[in-house]
C-alpha cells in the first residue's frame, strides 16, 4: 500500500504488525521496529506528528538487538531552498550540530558554518527539527546523543 501511496491502508497495516509483535512477544522483534519506523513516516508525511511521536517512543522503549547501538534515522525531510537564492542562482551549504534525544528527538540544534548565505541556515534548521531517530543504545537503555554534526548542501541543477 504504501509503494502506492494509499497511506491511509499502510497506516492501517503496519498498525495492526506493531501491535500484533508489541502485545504478544516480551522482546523487541525487528517487523516491529520496522512497522514503528514505518508509521513515524507516514504519520509525519500526513501532518499528524503526535501519531509519529508515539511509533518514536515506542521504538525507544523497544529491547536493542545489542546493548550498545548507534542512532538510526527513521525520517528526514530535505530542506527547501530559498526561493530567492534560487532566483539568483546561488549555491551554498550550512554545517549543524544537534542532539539526539532518548525518545529520538533531535534537540539543541545550533548553527555551525553556512556558506552562500545566511538563509540556508535556517532552511536547514527548519528542516532538522523535523527529522527523527532510533536512539542511541549503551547497556541496553535508550541514551541521548550530543555533538551529531550534519552538512546540508543546497546546489541548484
Amino acid at each position: 500500500y504504501e509503494s502506492y501511496n494509499h497511506r491511509s491502508a499502510a497506516i492501517e497495516n503496519y498498525e495492526i504488525v506493531a501491535d500484533t509483535f508489541d502485545s504478544n512477544l516480551d522482546f523487541s522483534h525487528p517487523y516491529a521496529l520496522n512497522a514503528h519506523a514505518k508509521l513515524v513516516g507516514l504519520y509525519e508525511k500526513k501532518g499528524e506528528s503526535d501519531k509519529a511521536t508515539e511509533h518514536c517512543r515506542a521504538i525507544g522503549k523497544m529491547k536493542p538487538w545489542s546493548d550498545d547501538q548507534e542512532p538510526e534515522p527513521l525520517y528526514r525531510v530535505n530542506p527547501d531552498y530559498p526561493v530567492s537564492y534560487a532566483r539568483r542562482g546561488k549555491d551554498g551549504s550550512a554545517v549543524l550540530s544537534f542532539t539526539i534525544d532518548d525518545e529520538g528527538f533531535v534537540r539543541d540544534i545550533e548553527l555551525i558554518e553556512t556558506d552562500g548565505g545566511i538563509m540556508f541556515g535556517t532552511a536547514a534548521i527548519k528542516a532538522l527539527e523535523h527529522w527523527r531517530y532510533a536512539p542511541r543504545f549503551v547497556g541496553g537503555n535508550a541514551v541521548a546523543t550530543k555533538s551529531r554534526m550534519v552538512r546540508m548542501d543546497f546546489k541548484l541543477g
